[in-house]
Parts: C-alpha cells; sequence; structure tokens
C-alpha cells in the first residue's frame, strides 16, 4: 500500500499489508472468509446454492447463519442452539455483540407486531441522512402525490449541452447514491426513476439535479413508508408457495433504445425479490422484450427455489407467473425457430424447458 502522507520515505518505497483494515477493499473478503472456516469447524454447512448462507442441523433443531460483510443474521428453532454457537465462538476467540431482537440489519430497521406475525422494513437511517444533506434544498419545493414529473425522462447530455458546475454535480451524485441505497430494500417504487438518473451522473444536467430533488422531497414525504412483510397461509397449507410476475418497458430508453424490464418474486405472499433494469441488448418486439425479462425471471426462481429445498422447505412444484403478453407466453412454451427468433441468444431458451417440465406455469394478466 501507499505510504502515508507525513512519513519519510523514498519515491519508489510502499508498505507491505499484513492485515486488512477497515473500509480497504478486500477487508470483507477476509472478513468473510474467517467466518466462513469458523462455521465450518464448528459443524455448519455451505449452502450449495449461496456461499453467504450455512445450515446447521442436530437433533435439537436447525439453525441459519446469512453473512452479509461484517453483519452476520441468525435464525435458529431453539436457545439451546444459540447458546451452543456462542460457546462455540468463544472457544475460538471471537466476540460477538448480540442482538437478541432483530430490529436493525444493515441499515434497515425492522419492527414486528407483538405476536410476531407481521414486520415493518424501512430505512430511517438514511432518510434521516437525506434530509439533513438536502433540507435547504427542498424547503421551497411543494409535496407531490408523485415522485417525478409525469412524462419526464432522463437522456444523457450531448456535446455543447449546458451542465451544473462542479459542486451542484458534487451534490447530485451523492443524491443519487444515497437514493440507490435506499431503494435496495424499501423504496422499490424508485427503481425505474433511480436508473434513470444514474445516465447523467457524469455531467449532471440542471433537468437531472431538478427530479433528483423531486424524488428526495417525495421521499421525506413518505418517510413513514416502507415494506410490509405479511405471510399468507391458507388453511391446511402444506407447502410454500412461489408467485412471480414479469413485465418490460419496450425501447424505453431514448438514447440507445433497449428496453427496462423488471420483475418481482413472493413467497407465501412476502415480496422477497424485486429487481428492475435495462436489458443488455436491443429487442426487436414487445413479445421478444418480454420473453427476456421472462427469461431472467425464471434464473432468479430457479436460485430460490435451490436454497429452498436446501432447507427442507417443502414448495409447490408448479409456480405460476403473471406475464402481459401473448408472444412471451408461446415463446416460452414452445420450442420453435423462425425468421424472427432467430436472433434470439440461446441463454433465454431455456425457459422452454421450464415450462415443459411443468417447473412453471406462464399465464397472462392483463
Amino acid at each position: 500500500m501507499n505510504c502515508p502522507p507525513g512519513m519519510v520515505h523514498q519515491t519508489d518505497e510502499c508498505l507491505l499489508l499484513l492485515k486488512t483494515l477497515c473500509c480497504l477493499v478486500q477487508a470483507v473478503r477476509h472478513h468473510c472468509n474467517f467466518v466462513s472456516k469458523i462455521l465450518i469447524e464448528i459443524g455448519f454447512k455451505h449452502s450449495p446454492t449461496d456461499p453467504c448462507l450455512f445450515l446447521f442441523k442436530n437433533a435439537t433443531g436447525m439453525m441459519l447463519v446469512i453473512v452479509h460483510v461484517a453483519n452476520v443474521g441468525l435464525a435458529c428453532s431453539s436457545h439451546a442452539l444459540v447458546e451452543f454457537l456462542f460457546d462455540q465462538l468463544k472457544k475460538n476467540n471471537i466476540n460477538c455483540a448480540v442482538e437478541h431482537d432483530l430490529t436493525d440489519y444493515f441499515n434497515c430497521e425492522i419492527l414486528f407486531n407483538k405476536s410476531r406475525t407481521k414486520a415493518w422494513l424501512g430505512r430511517p437511517h438514511l432518510i434521516k441522512k437525506l434530509l439533513t444533506l438536502f433540507a435547504d434544498k427542498i424547503s421551497h419545493l411543494k409535496n407531490y402525490p408523485t415522485p417525478n414529473t409525469p412524462g419526464q425522462t432522463i437522456s444523457r447530455p450531448q456535446e455543447g449541452d449546458p451542465v451544473l458546475d462542479e459542486e451542484m454535480a458534487a451534490s447530485c451524485r451523492s443524491g443519487v447514491g444515497m437514493l440507490l441505497h435506499l431503494l435496495k430494500h424499501s423504496c422499490i417504487d424508485l427503481g425505474k426513476l433511480v436508473q434513470e438518473m444514474t445516465k447523467a451522473l457524469k455531467s449532471p444536467t440542471l433537468t437531472a439535479y431538478t427530479e433528483m430533488l423531486r424524488i428526495i422531497k417525495f421521499v421525506l414525504g413518505t418517510a413513514d413508508m416502507g415494506l410490509e412483510l405479511v405471510p399468507a397461509f391458507t388453511k391446511g397449507q402444506l407447502k410454500w408457495r412461489l408467485l412471480a410476475a414479469s413485465d418490460n418497458n419496450w425501447v424505453n430508453d431514448k438514447d440507445n433504445r433497449k428496453s427496462v424490464m423488471a420483475f418481482i418474486l413472493f413467497l407465501c405472499g412476502i415480496s422477497i425479490l424485486r429487481h428492475s433494469e435495462q436489458a443488455s441488448i436491443v429487442a426487436l418486439s414487445t413479445a421478444e422484450a418480454e420473453h427476456i425479462a421472462l427469461s431472467e425471471l425464471a434464473k432468479e426462481i430457479n436460485f430460490v427455489v435451490q436454497i429452498l429445498n436446501s432447507l427442507g422447505i417443502p414448495i409447490e412444484t408448479v409456480i405460476t407467473v403473471h406475464v402481459d403478453n401473448m408472444g412471451a407466453i408461446f415463446m416460452a412454451e414452445n420450442a420453435t425457430s423462425n425468421q424472427r427468433m432467430h436472433h434470439i441468444d440461446v441463454k433465454h431458451r431455456f425457459l422452454v424447458d421450464l415450462t415443459e417440465e411443468g417447473f412453471l406455469d406462464v399465464v397472462f394478466t392483463n
């Protein structure tokens, strides 16, 4: 590593790093490797699907451990297993700060009702930081019912277009970055809007800056809102149920004509996966765009099913997926080849196998 300022050294000298320090790029990787080694020595097993998930089973019950950066989440079936785990950690000279109730994880606030049948997920810490940094800049704005100006799109600035000065540009980048963290877990309705904002980060324009302030104003005005997590089990239900939906906004981007795809996955009525991104290729029809979004969703469904199977959780074998395009449904259920489909990447064709095997049931939803 480079010698720190103030240290007397030759121009070609550097320091050999013997131990990772907090905030260094490789520190998180070394931390995860260290925790993984200890857990495996105790008796945990790696999930075959997700390397950050660990499983422990014995006659007493089962424990699940999820490692995310420097945070470790634990779920278990008995207090005896908790005591066993921390005894083992102490033997390995590991001191842990234990939060007995899950109220805050990775900067997310989690609130349960008294019967612990419902939960609420929000990001109040980040919202407070937004208020501190942008309170003066949005004080003159009125409260809007929507986070963005209807019909407004953000385009990359062209050569000669007026851009913000460096101070305002830095403020714009900071605001968009915080919004990206915010929408990851709670404000999923901002996904498409923030994605639009990222197109102008290199040279932000006044339009982009104004739209960012409007989004922040909307976020602060709805600060008490979050995701409500309420599992839905029917009487006599023995297997967990997965339900999914996908959609695509064809040629949405005026700069490159790429579509924006989005999908959502529910487990027993709870939204466990939400995703929205610009497609990597240009779709030549709405059916093709919907088909690509559907195939991306199918990959995520397969991933979630593998995790649930590794945990021994029974699930319904036929998973319903809602799509609003009959052409995409036909392409998903029929292994055909014609001039309109020759160019579609083969990686999207595995969807046909999943439907033919009865793993997915793709249905039309208007």
